[in-house]
């Protein structure tokens, strides 16, 4: 009785992170490490450390100088809540200017959210570009 309890402890977390049950699996992808590729990214709109952020922005515009982050993943995080709350926003378009754009959803008020691109691949949190943070009203 005691194995198949602990069995159970060991086999649904590692179902969860492996994907099980869902039709398309998921990577295990390894956890951001070192510095980031592109020092010089930055958010455009909202402006890094903005206050009273609409929660309906529906768009983040950044530029960056690593070209393929162009073609990457924005992803928002909640730093008050570490492993939780990400978000990824839609394709990136760039214009002729060279400043990005992707879509997200509708964020969450009184929240700070930190934006990363990160290099195209199965797993979003690979090379990656810190464009700042921004708070919601």
């Amino acid at each position: 009785m005691q194995r198949a309890i602990l069995a159970a402890l060991f086999v649904i977390p590692l179902a969860a992170c492996t994907g099980a049950g869902s039709t398309t699996p998921t990577p295990v992808c390894p956890a951001i490490v070192g510095p980031p590729i592109d020092p010089n990214a930055k958010l455009v709109s909202p402006a890094n450390g903005a206050t009273g952020v609409p929660t309906t922005v529906g768009t983040v515009t950044f530029t960056v100088t690593v070209a393929s982050l162009r073609s990457g993943y924005l992803t928002l995080y909640i730093p008050a809540t570490p492993g939780q709350g990400r978000l990824l926003g839609g394709p990136i378009s760039t214009d002729a200017n060279g400043v990005s754009s992707s879509s997200i959803p509708a964020l969450a008020p009184h929240t700070t959210y930190n934006a990363t691109v990160s290099l195209p691949s199965q797993c979003p949190d690979g090379a990656y570009a810190i464009l700042g943070s921004f708070t919601t009203q």
